[in-house]
């Protein structure tokens, strides 16, 4: 699904907002996605979140902060392939670095991954018509790709 730049203004509660609702129902852990879309007609965050040896998987409101959906699942390394555990600085600290880079904007999605190999914040950030994919090294808070697209 393609989100319009319309609908990121449309939401009244931040990605941060939601992290933090999500955070507090599963009981704390690391937010590995948060991803803004549609589900049926509603704008929800998207939001997993992996605390010991569990993956929490929610929809929160993107104006109320209501929970749409909510599962709990006992994580399979072997499915999942990303094991929060080994990043060593948060998804907080990651955006903060990402937003240094980007000069200013809001993210719209922050996802933990391997990227050849490198543990990566994959994080997207909208600044009015420009849009900025950034990954920061999960570990040491290095930027290891910086792209700005003009939309």
């Amino acid at each position: 699904i393609t989100i319009s730049l319309g609908a990121y203004a449309a939401a009244t509660v931040t990605p941060d907002e939601a992290n933090q609702v999500a955070l507090k129902k599963a009981g704390g852990g690391i937010v590995v996605e948060n991803e803004l879309e549609y589900d049926d007609g509603i704008l929800v965050y998207d939001i997993t979140v992996i605390n010991g040896e569990k993956r929490y998987s929610m929809e929160i409101n993107a104006n109320n902060l209501a929970i749409y959906e909510y599962k709990e699942r006992n994580i399979d390394r072997v499915d999942y392939g990303v094991n929060p555990a080994d990043a060593k600085i948060s998804n907080i600290k990651a955006k903060e670095i990402a937003l240094a880079k980007a000069g200013a904007g809001t993210v719209i999605s922050c996802d933990l991954e391997y990227e050849n190999r490198i543990l990566v914040y994959d994080i997207d950030i909208i600044d009015g018509k420009v849009e900025y994919d950034i990954e920061v090294d999960a570990i040491n808070g290095n930027i290891v790709s910086f792209d700005k697209d003009y939309k």
